[in-house]
């Protein structure tokens, strides 16, 4: 039984991980392609607090933040609170922009994961 729980611990922080990893690493390759998921306000937000060109500044800051999170994920260490992060993160995208639910739905079922993570 115990193996069982190593099983599923490791494909779900797997299954949490990798959207965070590859959105994390592809905004930082080509930040004009992940530009257009941060809704208008979230934009104008940065926009106020960095300045001109700030919105590079929030892309550059949240696609770290997503590697981060996706590395601590794979690693095993204190996977309750990165499991809750992940959850956090992930609903709060969702709620933020609730007009990209056609995009952001599979959001829901990966913050559902985060959160079996953080109960397992």
């Amino acid at each position: 039984m115990r193996n069982r729980l190593g099983y599923v611990s490791f494909l779900l922080r797997v299954g949490v991980a990798f959207p965070f990893l590859y959105a994390g690493v592809s905004a930082i390759k080509t930040p004009t392609d992940w530009m257009g998921f941060f809704p208008l306000w979230v934009i104008h937000t940065a926009r106020d607090i960095f300045g001109k060109g700030g919105e590079g500044t929030l892309m550059l800051i949240f696609s770290i933040a997503e590697i981060v999170l996706g590395v601590w994920l794979m690693s095993g260490k204190r996977i309750r609170t990165a499991g809750v992060i992940s959850a956090t993160i992930l609903v709060s995208i969702v709620v933020a922009d609730p007009v990209a639910l056609a995009i952001t739905f599979r959001d829901i079922g990966l913050a559902c994961a985060a959160l079996a993570l953080a109960f397992l």
